[in-house]
């Protein structure tokens, strides 16, 4: 049928039938028209040339070139090796360069997201106010943007691929997993009288921590402390507290306020009135290592320790909810020995140097994440706010430098995480803070993990 249109139409243009009157050309078109119509038809039954599509080619699928129409097998080696210069955490980032050669990642900015957190928070790792701001400055700078208020939805954000946090650009794998640990991990009700946990309340003494508004860090975290203390021996554990107030003793507070005091001492022997705070911090990492060892003289199993520490954060005011840091075996050295001739004055202390194997460290790191897991669903359950976007951390950015919490980090108790209970900066979670009843609710998200 295709061989006689175009005969026919030969014919017309060039034969002894080419029609000269405009009604010969008209009479010709109608008699025809059945056959344009079927030729017509024949052409949307047939199939077009292959579309090329990029995502194809990044699945390692076969794509095919624009220039010849032959099918392009990409080498899944090659694919894989190339991807995995550059994995993210979250399908909603992508990753292209500019015309200088620069290399960046673009979000689309959702309804109702800001540029502090939805973008610097969220993928540069950074959650200090400080840090938060400078990053948003230099990322509106980047993009051209002048007043980070005006951004409209849907505007895609570039971000230069030196401002991503680490975790980002390596991937999601944060802790290293221990599974032969893992059925001797499982704890069963008949033992939950063998549970020893050591709790610690942050800061104190001449160092209150972040003060807002009248309220202090430390005398909001010791409240906590002594709320959960009282849950976990309800339930048959063994509690042994870092920190003690002579004023409010085990007795949490209930008013419309806490009062700030300086009666707070690390329980070494004797005990430290907290007068430095650097001091302070390692009278407690002392601490701690001395009650993991005699518990592991007497026959205490490592799962049946634990290590918790409440702090309050003092974040970008964007960022909201309970964070949970736990120990980063690669940042560990292989000693800690603080300098000073004052650790001789204690008994905890006098050991001078506390050494660490890179095995157990990394069954630290393992251990203290997976419960880091469970406190995390524990709030979720008891609606606890928790950090939108990554609440469980092994690090912060601090000045360019990855910061873990010292009571951690030096820690050997196979299990052992910091809570960040709120951010004071943030309006949200300073009201809640100040319940008694949500602290309290806290204290049992934390419990409820344990047991």
């Amino acid at each position: 049928m295709q061989f006689y249109f175009i005969r026919e139409i030969s014919k017309l243009i060039f034969g002894k039938r080419a029609l000269s009157s405009f009604r010969q050309r008209q009479r010709w078109i109608v008699r025809h028209m059945p056959l344009f119509l079927c030729l017509a038809a024949l052409g949307c039954l047939t199939p077009g040339p292959p579309r090329y599509k990029p995502a194809d080619d990044r699945a390692g699928k076969p794509s095919y070139s624009l220039s010849n129409n032959r099918s392009i097998v990409r080498d899944v080696s090659v694919a894989a090796e190339e991807d995995s210069q550059h994995q993210f955490t979250t399908s909603e980032l992508a990753f292209e360069k500019d015309s200088r050669g620069r290399e960046h990642a673009i979000y689309v900015l959702k309804a109702g997201e800001a540029l502090y957190s939805a973008v610097v928070v969220r993928f540069c790792g950074a959650v200090i106010a400080e840090e938060v701001n400078v990053l948003a400055e230099k990322i509106m700078a980047y993009n051209g943007i002048k007043n980070s208020s005006m951004i409209p939805t849907g505007a895609k954000i570039k971000i230069p691929i030196e401002y991503l946090g680490e975790e980002i650009l390596l991937g999601k794998k944060t802790y290293r997993s221990s599974s032969s640990t893992r059925a001797s991990r499982l704890r069963t009700p008949a033992r939950l009288g063998d549970l020893h946990v050591i709790l610690d309340a942050g800061h104190g003494g001449t160092d209150p921590g972040t003060t807002v508004r009248g309220w202090s860090e430390d005398e909001i975290a010791y409240d906590v402390m002594v709320r959960l203390k009282r849950l976990l021996e309800r339930k048959g554990a063994l509690v042994y507290p870092l920190v003690h107030d002579a004023d409010t003793r085990d007795t949490p507070q209930s008013g419309r306020t806490i009062k700030n005091n300086r009666n707070e001492n690390v329980q070494v022997t004797p005990p430290y009135k907290m007068d430095d705070s650097r001091v302070a911090v390692n009278m407690r990492v002392y601490l701690v290592d001395d009650i993991y060892r005699r518990l592991r003289r007497s026959g205490v199993r490592d799962e049946d320790i634990m290590l918790i520490s409440i702090h309050l954060d003092h974040l970008h005011p964007s960022v909201n909810g309970v964070m949970v840091y736990y120990p980063d075996a690669a940042e560990r050295p292989a000693t800690y020995a603080p300098s000073g001739n004052i650790y001789a004055s204690y008994t905890e202390s006098r050991i001078s140097t506390i050494q660490y194997d890179s095995r157990e460290n990394e069954q630290i790191e393992s251990e203290s994440y997976e419960f880091a897991e469970r406190l995390i669903a524990s709030c979720k359950r008891l609606r606890v706010p928790v950090h939108e976007y990554e609440p469980i951390r092994r690090f912060v950015n601090r000045s360019g430098r990855r910061w873990t919490p010292g009571i951690v980090n030096f820690s050997r108790v196979r299990t052992s995480v910091l809570v960040e209970a709120a951010n004071l900066a943030n309006n949200g979670d300073f009201n809640r803070i100040r319940s008694a009843q949500f602290r309290q609710r806290i204290a049992e998200a934390i419990a409820r993990a344990i047991f």
